[in-house]
This record gives C-alpha cells, sequence and structure tokens, in this order.
C-alpha cells in the first residue's frame, strides 16, 4: 500500500538540506509527500509573529510547486494533496481560484485546511467556510477537505465540535482525519472511522507517548507504534473506505526529545510496513 509523509514535522531539516531530506524520505519507503500550499496573498505571519524561515521550506508557492514537481517526479516521490492555511490571510475565493490552478497545472486535487475549532462560534464559521469552498469547487475537480486536530474534541452543547461540524458540512466536504490528534484531544479515531467511512479521504498516522496527559505537548511526541494510536483497529479499516492515492500518511508534527524527526519517521515507518505487510 502506498503511504505518504506529511512534511510539516520536516520543516528544519529540509532548511539544512531539501533534496537530501526528500531523498532519505523516499529511501525509506514513502511514495508521496504532503506540503502546505502558501497563496499569493498570504501574509506570512503567524500569531503576530514572522513565520520562521525553516518552516517556510514547507510552504510551497505555485511557481514553486511547478519548479520541484520534476524532481520529485523523478525520485518517484508523488504530490496529490496540499494543506491550505486561511490564517495567513488569503481570502476563500482567492485560496480556491488558486487551487484550481495549481491542479490544473501540476495535477495537485485534493487540498485540505484546519480551522482552531474548539466553541459552537468557530464551528459555525469552519462549517459555513468549507461549505462556501465547496459550492466554489463544483464542477473542478478538486476536492477540499477538513483537517482535525485536537481542539474539535473540545464540547459543543452536548456533543463534540467534531460532531457537531460534521452534522453541519455538505456531503462534499471531505475529511482528512488526524488519528493521532484525534486520540491526543480524547476521541475514538477507530469509532470515527467506522462512523464517517464515506467521508474519509485521507487519514494522517502520528504517535503520542503513553503519559502524554502529564507531559507538556512539545515533549508528548514518539514515534508511530511507541504510543497510544489504536494503529490495529485503524489498519482493519481500510478495505472499507476509498482514501485517495497515498491517502495512509506518517504525519509526525514534532519528533520525540532528542531524536531528529527523520529518525523517528524511519522507524514509525518501518513499524508500519510490518503491519500492513502482515
Amino acid at each position: 500500500m502506498n503511504v505518504g509523509c506529511g512534511l510539516f514535522g520536516l520543516a528544519s531539516e529540509l532548511y539544512r538540506d531539501f533534496w537530501g531530506t526528500l531523498r532519505r524520505v523516499k529511501d525509506m519507503g514513502f511514495t508521496a509527500v504532503e506540503p502546505l500550499f502558501r497563496c499569493r496573498e498570504d501574509k506570512l505571519v503567524w500569531r503576530g509573529e514572522p513565520v520562521p524561515d525553516f518552516i517556510r521550506t514547507v510552504l510551497w508557492t505555485e511557481e514553486q510547486t511547478l519548479d520541484y514537481l520534476p524532481r520529485l517526479q523523478e525520485m518517484g516521490l508523488g504530490l496529490s494533496s496540499m494543506h491550505v492555511r486561511f490564517q495567513f490571510g488569503t481570502s476563500l475565493e482567492d485560496a480556491v481560484e488558486q487551487m484550481v490552478r495549481l491542479s490544473e497545472r501540476a495535477g495537485v486535487k485534493h487540498f485540505m485546511t484546519s480551522l482552531e475549532v474548539d466553541t459552537r462560534e468557530k464551528a459555525d464559521e469552519a462549517v459555513a467556510r468549507m461549505n462556501r469552498a465547496c459550492q466554489l469547487l463544483e464542477g473542478t475537480g478538486v476536492s477540499f477537505s477538513y483537517h482535525n486536530h485536537s481542539n474539535e474534541f473540545a464540547p459543543c452543547g452536548g456533543e463534540s465540535c467534531m460532531d457537531y461540524l460534521m452534522r453541519g458540512f455538505r456531503p462534499e466536504v471531505n475529511i482528512q482525519l488526524d488519528a493521532g490528534w484525534m486520540s491526543y484531544g480524547g476521541g475514538d479515531p477507530a469509532a470515527f472511522v467506522r462512523k464517517y467511512p464515506d467521508r474519509l479521504i485521507s487519514i494522517h498516522l502520528k504517535g503520542f507517548c503513553r503519559n502524554y496527559p502529564e507531559v507538556p505537548e512539545d515533549d508528548a511526541f514518539a514515534p508511530l507504534g511507541q504510543g497510544v494510536l489504536p494503529l490495529d483497529e485503524i489498519l482493519d479499516l481500510l478495505p472499507g473506505l476509498h482514501l485517495m492515492e497515498h491517502g495512509l500518511m506518517i504525519d509526525q508534527d514534532r519528533p520525540a526529545r532528542g531524536h531528529l524527526l527523520s529518525g523517528d519517521l524511519e522507524q514509525g515507518m518501518a513499524y508500519l510496513r510490518d503491519k500492513l505487510n502482515r
């Protein structure tokens, strides 16, 4: 089975050695990468601070994507999905226009976004934005998905914010399930897959240490296979899903303390391959 690699956590290593790091990703057995899409009007300021230079290595403009694509293809790495960050200020309409153009020029057909929903008010705003985006994308061949973090499992009027979102989203709104963050937030990713099998287009896997509630978030990460993720249950459900190509991904946001992320990825990929080959 094809397995993709989320690039966000590799930003510092990509900053030091861009193509060497991508070559190592390929050598680990990954078949695709998933960067972030930097829209033309994006202002690279996050929570009042400039986005660091090393993070910019995973924020690809349309021109960079087109420039990188031939070499990625030569290496055997696919590029079928990218994240859009509305927090950088680009309007919905401009982002949709640029997603469609990139799809036509580079063949990227799947885009995702995260909106940090943890209240009813933010959930209503997210529902309106996602539904409007899918209306604008109708007939273009481009899919748009919501990517959860842990925030969405805050209570929202007797249910989680994630369940509230799912009730409000149009059927065209797909879900990129971040199973690791869902577990971290108190959700049950296997139960979510069973409940919404037809909505999932991609699954992100990541590891958190078993004592994660007792440590700061930055210290809570662990290589896939060493943490709390119910991986066997999720993998058992894969045959009933219709994920995009490279829809199963390891997306390790940060390394375990004292580790290089590439080392954690290599260990996690070996563990995942062993599970998939049984």
